[in-house]
This record gives C-alpha cells, sequence and structure tokens, in this order.
C-alpha cells in the first residue's frame, strides 16, 4: 500500500489497544473498524500490540476481521506472538521463579497490590476481605455489558501468589498510590535495571516483565519473519509499554492523551483516542 506526497510505502501498522485503538469505553469506534477493515483489504497488515493477554484481545481481532487479513498479536507487553490467521506462536522468556520470589518480594514491601496473568484469567494476591469484596462484586455487577463485570469475572484472588503461579508467568503488575509506586519504581531502577524491563504506565501502575522482552522486539522479529523493513511499518501508542516501538521504528505516533515522555519519544502526535486519533493520522497520510 502507497501512501501519498513524501510518506514512505507503509505495509504494517502495529496499534497500541488501550489509550490508543479504544476509546474510553474500550471499544472501537465504528468509523475506525470500517477504516482498518478497508486498509486491509487493500493490503496493509494490522498487528494489535497490547499489554494484554491473548483472551482479551481476540475480541477486537474478530471485530477487525483479522483473522481474515492474516493480521496478528502480540500480546502481554511483548511476550508473544500469535497469528490470527496463520498458525505462528511465538513465546518470549517468561519471569523465572526466582524473579517472580524477588519481585513479590519487593511490591509486598511497598504494599501495593500485585496480580498476574494467567490462561484466561488474572491472579490477584489477596486475603479473605479481598475474596469479599470480589464476591460481592460479582453480584453487584452480573450484566455481561457492564464495564465492571468483565474486572470481577477475570479475576481470582489467591492468598500467595507466588504459590498459586503453577507455571512460570509472563509478567506481574503493581497497582497502588501515586506515592508508593514512585517508591518502587526508585527502587527498581537504581537496584534491578539490568534484571527486567521495567514499565511506568501510570502514577498508579507499574508493570514487570522479563528482560529484553517488550513490544519494540517482538514487533522487530514478526516482520523479520514477514520480510518487511522497520521504515514500511507505523506504530502507534500512548504509554511507557510503548517507548520500545517507537525506539525501534521511525514511523511512530503518540495519541494525544498519552503522557509527556510518550509524546517526546513519538516522531508525531496525533488526536486523542477519544477523537479516533489512530483513524485521523492514517487518513492524514494517505491511507
Amino acid at each position: 500500500m502507497t501512501n501519498t506526497g513524501k510518506q514512505p510505502t507503509i505495509k504494517l501498522a502495529a496499534i497500541d489497544l488501550d489509550g490508543t485503538l479504544l476509546d474510553g469505553r474500550e471499544r472501537i469506534p465504528t468509523k475506525t473498524v470500517d477504516h482498518l477493515i478497508t486498509l486491509q483489504q487493500n493490503g496493509l497488515r494490522i498487528v494489535l500490540c497490547s499489554g494484554r493477554s491473548p483472551f482479551e484481545m481476540e475480541v477486537y481481532a474478530r471485530q477487525l476481521q483479522m483473522d481474515v487479513y492474516d493480521g496478528y498479536l502480540i500480546y502481554t507487553n511483548g511476550s508473544g506472538i500469535e497469528g490470527c490467521q496463520s498458525d505462528l506462536s511465538l513465546r518470549f522468556p517468561s519471569l523465572s521463579a526466582s524473579q517472580i520470589h524477588t519481585l513479590l518480594r519487593i511490591g509486598r514491601s511497598f504494599h501495593l497490590l500485585i496480580y498476574a496473568p494467567q490462561e484466561g484469567c488474572y491472579f490477584l494476591e489477596g486475603g479473605p476481605r479481598m475474596k469479599r469484596l470480589f464476591a460481592f462484586g460479582r453480584q453487584r455487577f452480573p450484566h455481561p455489558t457492564h464495564p465492571l463485570t468483565k474486572l470481577f469475572s477475570l479475576v481470582i484472588i489467591v492468598e500467595d501468589l507466588e504459590r498459586a503461579l503453577s507455571q512460570q508467568t509472563n509478567k506481574l503488575c503493581f497497582r497502588g498510590s501515586p506515592r508508593q509506586i514512585r517508591r518502587m519504581g526508585a527502587y527498581l531502577d537504581s537496584r534491578l535495571p539490568d534484571r527486567f524491563s521495567i514499565f511506568h504506565l501510570s502514577g498508579s501502575c507499574i508493570e514487570v516483565n522479563q528482560k529484553h522482552v517488550d513490544k519494540g522486539e517482538a514487533l522487530a522479529q514478526l516482520c523479520q519473519r514477514l520480510h518487511i523493513p522497520a521504515e514500511q511499518v507505523i506504530v502507534f501508542g500512548d504509554s511507557a509499554n510503548d517507548h520500545p516501538l517507537f525506539e525501534r521504528f521511525p514511523n511512530s505516533v503518540a495519541m494525544g492523551n498519552a503522557d509527556r515522555i510518550t509524546r517526546q519519544k513519538a516522531a508525531h502526535v496525533t488526536a486523542t483516542n477519544n477523537e479516533e486519533g489512530v483513524r485521523q493520522y492514517l487518513q492524514s497520510i494517505g491511507l
């Protein structure tokens, strides 16, 4: 697919989900869906790149008909790649048992909520009070379309996350007050920068993956397999786990709602996710 003007030929668009492709209601706007399907019909490859697990991304892939047009999912901050049409399935190193032990010890010392993705759900460390809270939530929000229903239905409360993880996990997530998150982030950045990929996603959230596991590395490996050079790729994102994409691919676009550092790292800035910034930018460059 060829752009107009001085824009390079773009063969692949890698798009983050939350805060980027999805609006504030976690939906892809109808006009954006239609536009991306049309672009795929004209030869553009779509890759969804997210911190989410595959089971949370598949509904959006189906909506965009990526199973028809050979799209791909890069999930859990670059922990793996799944083909929507092809049988490609790549998994990158998980956190080891000793790394999980270290991170849990640190997270607990800062009194943070800690959770980890598992097959089809999330394990959240908590005691009887947390279990009662989530039991109440499931009763209070039973309707499948309510935004809180998904939260309560996808989370399983476990008393000891380290013991509950029957398999190595791709990432650990930490949530808490901005003060405690800043303290933990400073500790990780100063004491353990060479052991992990650390993503400061917001003032209240940090996610940690194995070192060298990130969206940029995963997309680079996928593009190598597809024989698509970096100059023919455009990437969209809004937060810290998108920075590796911006560092590897020159055609980078930050959303208008992105944090200041993310906007500075991108080559371009578009409108916000609630203004369909992805579609607006693609149309502005003739796609």
